[in-house]
């Protein structure tokens, strides 16, 4: 996990072929889910007022590919 935030991390959707920089791993603290460990991305659009978006490790790995 710590490995996935040390660096620059570009990744693909799978399905929208949209790229996505990985920002770092964090911390679920929601009721249902406390503790667990996330990814935090957004999209890869350099000066953008974007989202940021946080999915489970297991999740992100089947819907995202290193680009």
């Amino acid at each position: 996990m710590a490995e996935l935030a040390m660096q620059l991390n570009l990744w693909i959707n799978k399905k929208n072929k949209k790229e996505y920089q990985v920002i770092r791993p964090v911390i679920n603290a929601t009721n249902a889910q406390d503790g667990e460990e996330m990814v935090l991305y957004t999209p890869n659009i350099p000066g953008a007022d974007t989202y940021w978006y946080v999915r489970e490790f297991d999740e992100f790995y089947k819907k995202f590919e290193k680009k």
